[in-house]
């Protein structure tokens, strides 16, 4: 390709520049970038370059040896055009294909995130008319992903991602701290369980049931489901819990704790109001309840 005026190229392609006395010229820059191979004729009359794959936008200057720098054109860069994604919806964690033209020009895939920033799609492999997104990420939310050259310009393609649905439960009834099951599709997609004002459940469920224990203050309503990007399951039914009517520890001592009979336990508690006795392994215990019935302290 002749640069003269306004031309479009595409990176790695050879661009000629005719003319006279390029004897004196000592570098070209295009958009400020220099190229790595050029050659000039031994008559002076033709520059010869590889349009760097980092050129963005821009002049094409003519740096003289003398420091003078003389603009001689202006150059388009090719970009990925006609870009279409497919699967589309696409699940997180799948592989995305983006379809189109000169799509060899592309280095990086980002997505967009839910706080307006964005996630690098990760490995990607090229060709003229297709990137291949390995793994989709799963921070990533619906919008425009982003190809982006090595110029650090980039062309925007429109995607959406599968979004999980709840049906409904093993029970629609279920008592604070037995097991429930939601059922539904794509709820591997799930990352947490949250019942009103519950504590949250972190949860690894299949692609059609998430099987967890449903927290102590646990409410009645619909759960909530949130994903790893941050945004929640819609439309999910309502549920039913029997809230705890009786006194319950919030949380036990770990498996590497030592009760010795003697001392004393001191554990955090909920309902302390609804506490008529305490038991370890059968035997009757002496207790008291303080900070407004929130902590029990039993004698071992």
């Amino acid at each position: 390709m002749d640069a003269l005026g306004e031309i479009t190229a595409k990176a790695g392609e050879t661009i000629h520049i005719t003319g006279t006395y390029f004897n004196v010229v000592d570098d070209v820059t295009i958009g400020g970038v220099s190229p790595t191979e050029m050659t000039i004729s031994e008559d002076g009359t033709v520059i010869t370059l590889t349009l760097p794959a980092e050129a963005p936008d821009g002049d094409i200057v003519l740096v003289c040896k003398s420091g003078v720098e003389v603009p001689v054109g202006t150059l388009t860069t090719v970009k990925p055009a006609n870009g279409v994604a497919a699967p589309n919806p696409v699940k997180a964690g799948a592989e995305l294909t983006i379809s189109g033209a000169d799509m060899d020009v592309v280095t990086s895939v980002t997505f967009p995130t839910k706080d307006n920033g964005t996630v690098d799609g990760g490995e990607i492999e090229t060709a003229a008319d297709k990137v291949v997104v390995k793994v989709v990420p799963e921070t990533a939310v619906d919008g425009n992903l982003a190809l982006v050259m090595a110029n650090g310009l980039s062309v925007e393609v429109p995607f959406t991602l599968v979004k999980p649905t709840v049906t409904g439960y093993d029970n629609s009834t279920v008592s604070a701290g037995a097991a429930l099951t939601i059922q539904g599709t794509d709820l591997d997609l799930v990352k947490t369980v949250q019942f009103g004002e519950s504590d949250v459940v972190a949860v690894e469920g299949s692609e059609t049931a998430i099987t967890l224990t449903v927290p102590m203050n646990a409410q009645s309503g619909a759960p909530t489901l949130t994903l790893a990007n941050g945004t929640t399951v819609e439309n999910v039914p309502s549920l039913t819990v029997n809230e705890a009517l009786f006194c319950y520890a919030v949380e036990l001592p770990g498996d590497d704790a030592e009760i010795k009979a003697g001392e004393t336990l001191v554990l955090t508690v909920a309902n302390g109001d609804k506490l008529t006795g305490v038991q370890i392994d059968g035997t009757d215990c002496q207790y008291v309840l303080v900070k407004d019935k929130t902590e029990l302290i039993i004698g071992v």
